[in-house]
């Protein structure tokens, strides 16, 4: 599929490299960056050739070394555990998959570093450079990060603003678990307004506006943070959809809902809904109640897409018994039968001595 030359099509040098860039891409991207492609031409009669591609493919490229400069606080090895991508070699390299070039996991790992930075104070920190560059034998490369850790900062003053009426600033302060002093996390930050939006959805704002906002004091090397909550309107629940369902019945789902159309949207009962349609046992574990704007602000949609599995039971068993002889036994159930969410089993046992 790579390749765009075809039989029957004009033989052209431009077309013979493309499709040799294309084939050492594909191959980059499984990280074997040490592979070779040559084409090769053979002449035919009637002004026609084959053209063959003589792939070498080479060994995947490893990364040999993980260097990282600028670091103070924490030691390179620390550093490298934060990481996906892992330095090849060691006892167990044979088993590592991880220790392969791969550009976009170089990406990832700056987002760990910074999240890890960020966890631990550290609210400057920035990534200056990262550079992968291949050893002179084309067979691994050497990765290099440039860091700057910048000061560490501590929670200054915590506060909250809110447009709610039934959700007001001494209410949200009060569930805030963050303390002046403390040093700074963005993790618990986040976690922080995440709780919060889930405590406004528990009261009918399904889409309210939980904003931190950070204000820097380099000089004492404290963050001050407020905590934002915009005015949302309370929103009411305008339909519910079910998507995916071919053998069980809507109403078997509908009737696990703890929330039905027309209620105040309630973001805990969304989440017990949810969690009894999963514990039926006929769908995939990704299940996931979904919402969507309604017609108005007001009103939101819930969409639940499921993917139903096999509920269907099959079993069949043989024994021998020095007083039964032969034992054989088969059984059939269907948990959910005709998609009504009933149960249905039926089974034979049969020896020498008794007929179940």
């Amino acid at each position: 599929p790579e390749i765009r030359l075809a039989p029957r099509q004009i033989y052209t040098r431009s077309k013979v490299r493309a499709d040799v860039d294309r084939i050492i891409e594909l191959y980059r991207r499984q990280g074997r960056f040490a592979a070779a492609v040559e084409p090769k031409i053979v002449q035919l009669d009637q002004n026609r050739v084959d053209l063959i591609f003589e792939i070498s493919q080479g060994d995947k490229s490893k990364v040999r070394a993980i260097n990282i400069i600028g670091n103070q606080q924490y030691s390179d090895r620390r550093l490298r555990k934060e990481m996906f991508t892992k330095e090849a070699g060691g006892i167990l390299g044979f088993i590592k998959s991880n220790d392969s070039y791969d550009p976009d996991r170089l990406a990832a790992d700056q987002q760990k570093l910074r999240a890890f930075y960020l966890t631990e104070g550290y609210a400057d920190f920035r990534v200056v450079s990262a550079l992968a560059e291949l050893t002179p034998d084309r067979k691994d490369f050497i990765i290099t990060y440039v860091i700057e850790e910048g000061p560490r900062y501590k929670f200054g003053t915590v506060e909250a603003e809110s447009e709610l009426r039934d959700f007001t600033a001494e209410m949200v302060e009060s569930i805030v678990r963050i303390k002046p002093g403390q040093w700074f996390d963005a993790k618990l930050v986040e976690d922080t307004v995440t709780g919060l939006n889930e405590l406004a959805g528990a009261r009918g704002y399904a889409f309210a506006d939980v904003s931190p906002n950070f204000e820097r004091d380099a000089e004492n090397r404290v963050m001050n943070l407020t905590f934002q909550v915009a005015e949302t309107p309370r929103v009411y629940v305008e339909r519910i959809n079910i998507q995916g369902n071919t053998v069980t019945r809507d109403k078997v789902i509908r009737r696990e809902f703890r929330i039905n159309e027309g209620d105040a949207f309630n973001a805990f009962k969304v989440k017990r809904s949810q969690d009894r349609i999963q514990s039926l046992g006929y769908f995939q574990e990704n299940l996931e109640i979904k919402q969507a704007q309604g017609s108005s602000n007001d009103r939101v949609i819930l969409n639940v897409d499921v993917e139903e599995k096999s509920t269907g039971e099959l079993q069949l068993s043989a024994g021998y018994s020095s007083l039964e002889s032969f034992i054989l036994s088969a059984s059939v159930a269907q948990r959910n039968f005709m998609g009504k969410g009933q149960v249905l089993q039926t089974g034979i046992s049969y020896s020498r001595y008794s007929k179940q």
